[in-house]
């Protein structure tokens, strides 16, 4: 028979290990929720960065020379297009369209179609009103 005191002793241990029982759970808990909140955050910026990635940069800062260019008369599809670094073998390809009708548009012998106009536009990643000369 054990004695009041080892009983005692033994009745605080289970009431012990009950209480770190309860605040391990506890503390699983609020890691669990502390996780899935930073889940929510990592997905929530994943779809921010992509968002801003598809986002038209309207406010874009065209470099002084690339400007001047405009300016002094050079064809804005033709500045754009080396501004992005692209020959106009690479945007012709990329706007499906004859390298030589590019050329064409660029040396104004013609002056392109509205759909591409628009199809050039977008693969410049500018708006169509970029291109409109007065």
């Amino acid at each position: 028979m054990r004695s009041k005191q080892n009983d005692s002793t033994l009745h605080t241990e289970q009431e012990i290990r009950e209480f770190v029982s309860h605040e391990l759970n506890n503390l699983r808990s609020t890691y669990d929720q502390k996780i899935a909140g930073l889940e929510e955050d990592l997905v929530d910026l994943a779809d921010a960065f992509e968002l801003q990635k598809s986002i038209h940069v309207a406010d874009e800062m065209i470099p002084d020379e690339f400007v001047a260019r405009i300016v002094a008369g050079e064809h804005p599809i033709k500045v754009y297009r080396t501004y992005r670094g692209l020959t106009q073998s690479a945007l012709a390809q990329s706007c499906k369209i004859p390298q030589g009708l590019l050329s064409e548009i660029e040396n104004r012998k013609k002056r392109g179609s509205i759909d591409t106009l628009q199809t050039i536009a977008a693969a410049l990643k500018i708006d169509l009103t970029d291109l409109v000369e007065d």
